[in-house]
């Protein structure tokens, strides 16, 4: 049962994603309420110089790219930022 459960997992993600990329449907919500929502927690973690930066369930990459520019909106001038999806297929 679990391996037919993974296989419709599958299936469906793969049916999704050309939707998932676009994502034009959330566009709003990513706008005024993940972003500001991420400004908030990057000014809140107080990053520095130096530190490393993950991003779990980094998909293909957008939210990482303003991740990036919101740490550096904050002084951080050098550290690693690192993107880890486990779909492979996202990234």
């Amino acid at each position: 049962m679990e391996n037919t459960s993974e296989q419709w997992t599958e299936s469906l993600w793969r049916e999704a994603m050309a939707d998932w990329g676009n994502r034009q449907q959330d566009t709003n919500y990513r706008d005024y309420v993940v972003r500001p929502a991420m400004k908030d927690a990057v000014r809140n973690a107080d990053p520095k110089d130096g530190q490393i930066f993950l991003d779990f369930g980094c998909g293909e990459g957008r939210e990482t790219a303003f991740l990036r520019d919101a740490i550096a909106e904050n002084g951080v001038q050098t550290g690693h930022l690192y993107g880890y999806d486990k779909n492979r297929e996202a990234i």
